[in-house]
Formats: structure tokens, sequence, C-alpha cells
């Protein structure tokens, strides 16, 4: 069977995953007194992931997808098992339905954004957002993954949220997909960040990855 990039994960029981986004910051004391602040590179997210004990089957599905990775040469898709919905609506969308009519499976469209903000359509008349949601970009085969930083409501099904980081707007327009089920981004690899343990039992497995941005 072919192998289609970026894959997803191979088995679903993750028993810890930390999302850190890093920032390449540059910190430089000035003789009077001032600090001059450089961000030097993009924000992205980086993740640590620790699976739960497996039995040798899952163990060996994990091994051979992280192999498939070639060290960083290949790309995989995740989003935060911990938070994988807005946190309203830990549970999912079940019976929910948009402003304008029809099933909200929890993806809505694009109908303005900025470097720092969403505008975003086809939601629940009253859609309800929290600080710390998770919120998704596609288009084009490529992904964003971004955090709101402030409470929101929609209104007749439209609302505006700030995000970290910052949106790409070289890549994502108003034609971008937005999502809220399991909102994920592409990763690479760490290379030699996978912690295996060999044994006639159930290992644990863990590794590390950092964000593909285009």
């Amino acid at each position: 069977m072919t192998i289609t990039y970026p894959r997803e994960l191979p088995v679903a029981n993750i028993e810890r995953a930390v999302f850190e986004l890093g920032r390449d910051i540059n910190i430089n004391a000035r003789r009077g007194g001032g600090l001059q602040v450089v961000e030097r590179g993009e924000a992205r997210w980086r993740v640590e992931v620790t699976f739960g004990v497996m039995q040798r089957p899952d163990y060996q599905k994990v091994r051979a997808w992280w192999l498939s990775l070639q060290g960083g040469m290949r790309e995989f898709l995740l989003h935060d098992p911990a938070h994988p919905r807005p946190i309203i609506y830990r549970t999912g969308f079940a019976g929910m339905t948009r402003h304008g009519g029809g099933a909200f499976d929890g993806d809505a469209s694009v109908t303005a954004l900025t470097p720092t903000a969403l505008t975003i359509s086809g939601l629940p008349t009253a859609f309800d957002l929290k600080a710390g949601d998770y919120v998704g970009l596609s288009e084009g085969g490529k992904r964003g993954l971004h955090m709101i930083t402030e409470d929101a409501t929609a209104a007749a099904g439209v609302v505006t949220v700030t995000v970290e980081p910052f949106v790409r707007t070289n890549i994502f327009t108003t034609a971008a997909a937005v999502h809220f089920d399991k909102p994920k981004a592409i990763f690479i690899p760490e290379p030699n960040s996978d912690a295996f343990e060999f044994g006639i039992g159930p290992r644990p497995f863990s590794f590390q990855a950092i964000q593909r941005i285009y």
C-alpha cells in the first residue's frame, strides 16, 4: 500500500502530549538601560508525545510509522489530544445546527483574516469560544494551528477571534477551511528524540516533534 504524507498516527493511546509554542527571541540589554527584543524566526508549535504502554502489535505499528518519517524528511499530522475541541463543546457537536441551517460538524469558513485575527462564519448562532481553545486552518494541503487568546461569542453565526501564533496571510486566504474538531498541524520529528524500550512484554514509547511552517 502506498504511504500518503503527511501521515496520521497509527494508534490512539497517547498518554501525554505537551504542546508548547516556541519562539526564537533575542533580547539585548542597551547601554542606556533599555532592552531590544527581536523575534528572529516564526513562532511554531513543539510537542512531546508519550504513548501509554502498548502491546506488541501496536508497538510495532508505531515504531514502523516513526521510521517511515525518515528522521524529519517526512511529515505527520497531530492535534492536541488534551484539547480536541473548544472547551464548551468538548464532547462534540452532535445535534448542533448552523445559524443559516444545516448540521454543524466543527468546520466553518473564513470571511476575513489578518496576522492576529480571524473572522469565521458558518457557526451556530451563539457559538461560544474561550481563551485557550484551538482553531485550525487548512488550504491547499497547508495547515495552521492557532490558539484563541480572548473569549468570543458568535452573533448570527459569525465571530472574530484573536489568535497566536500569527496567521500566515501569505499562505491562508478567505478560501481556507476552519476546523474546531481535532484541529491539526503538520509536524516533523525532532531527530533522535524517540525513546524506545525493547522487551518481551508491553513497552511505552515517546518522541518530540516540531511544526513545519511553509
